[in-house]
């Protein structure tokens, strides 16, 4: 049986490697060649050279490392109380994808947005009823909670710039929700210090949440607004491109 996060990687690597051809990076007659061998034959990933990938013991203990952090701030931040060590995390494709965002059982983004704002974070917002308004999320915490790996940026995916929501969708790459991107920046911020110097995410780029809809079926986005000095959630129309809009592709 195929595993659903290593079918979503071949499409979301078909989509990518296409526009690379396109924009003249990769040589098609290369790339067709190395699919003619992964098409003809069952052992090409020993006629390619390929080792079978495995997680690195680094990107292992990084990412063991950040969920205690992350339960050392949810019980600091949140009074939330959990065992990072029996939190189930997916499989990282590749050393990139090394940061976790951990989603407790139970939580908003409405607590989240309140909790950020407590903690002296400025948050503006295109509605304030995050909850009720951002109807439509690829995944959410009612029945436990989860972990999603992201890669390791402060901007999001230069891979998946100038890509709408729809069609990354429609291509099977699954982006962050809403929920989960607010719980990255407010961690984050936190882990670089806080009040006092801590950083923030998406200071050049917007992060499109492609895991979740407002209701009417744009999609939230997330930047760092300068001259605010907020964290800004607006919305996108589901089909706008743009080189500066920007999904996190995640692994859950």
């Amino acid at each position: 049986m195929v595993a659903q996060n290593d079918l979503l990687r071949v499409i979301e690597l078909q989509g990518t490697v296409a526009q690379l051809i396109v924009r003249g990076k990769r040589d098609p007659a290369q790339v067709a060649e190395v699919l003619q061998v992964v098409n003809d034959h069952a052992d090409f990933a020993e006629r390619l050279g390929l080792a079978p990938r495995e997680q690195p013991k680094d990107v292992q203990e990084a990412i063991r490392e950040d969920l205690a952090l992350w339960a050392k701030f949810d019980r600091e931040v949140f009074g939330v109380i959990y065992d990072p060590a029996a939190l189930l995390v997916p499989q990282a494709p590749d050393a990139d994808f090394r940061w976790p965002i951990v989603i407790p059982e139970g939580m908003t983004m409405n607590r989240v947005i309140a909790t950020m704002r407590d903690a002296g974070l400025k948050v503006l917002l295109y509605t304030e009823e995050l909850d009720r308004d951002v109807s439509e999320n690829d995944r959410a915490p009612k029945n436990g909670a989860y972990v999603v790996l992201v890669r390791a940026r402060e901007e999001a995916d230069e891979e998946l710039a100038n890509r709408s929501a729809d069609e990354l969708k429609t291509a099977g790459i699954s982006g962050t929700t809403l929920l989960e991107q607010l719980r990255l920046v407010f961690f984050y911020w936190w882990k670089t210090g806080g009040k006092k110097r801590g950083k923030y995410l998406d200071v050049k780029n917007w992060t499109l949440c492609e895991g979740s809809r407002y209701s009417g079926g744009d999609v939230p986005s997330v930047y760092w607004d300068p001259i605010d000095q907020a964290v800004y959630v607006s919305w996108t129309n589901r089909h706008a491109q743009n080189p500066d809009l920007r999904a996190r592709a995640v692994r859950s």
